[in-house]
């Protein structure tokens, strides 16, 4: 199957067909602005236990990225991540937004991939030292 295709499939159709919902993305706003305040251990840590995290625990979050990620390419850009923040948080100024996307992006490549946005959306209080481990 071509890519062409595969975005043309009734599937994939009904997913790139969910609008961003604001709503969605509200309760991760916590979690997004502390990333700013971590180190980079913590930061690493963080993105290994999302990289573990359970098809339930992920799917929330998988859709809030999907309906950020407009362009459907798997990661954020900083117009994508920028233009949902904005819808959440109007008015938030564009310092502050780049700072949280710099603390997103881990790996310094200027987009957040999927493992970066759970890292960083995850509720960090209820890891557990199974979690941990």
């Amino acid at each position: 199957m071509s890519v062409k295709e595969a975005l043309t499939h009734p599937f994939v159709e009904q997913v790139l067909d969910k609008q961003f919902n604001a709503q969605s993305l509200t309760p991760l706003i916590p979690q997004i602005g502390d990333m700013s305040k971590f180190s980079l251990l913590k930061k690493n840590a963080m993105m290994a236990v999302a990289f573990n995290m359970s098809q339930t625990e992920m799917e929330e979050l998988r859709d809030s990225f999907c309906s950020i990620d407009t362009d459907h390419s798997g990661t954020l850009t900083k117009a994508e991540f920028n233009a949902a923040l904005k819808k959440v948080m109007p008015t938030i100024n564009e310092e502050k937004s780049e700072k949280i996307f710099e603390s997103m992006d881990q790996d310094g490549d200027g987009e957040i991939s999927y493992l970066e946005f759970l890292a960083a959306t995850m509720k960090k209080n209820e890891l557990g030292m199974k979690e941990l481990q």
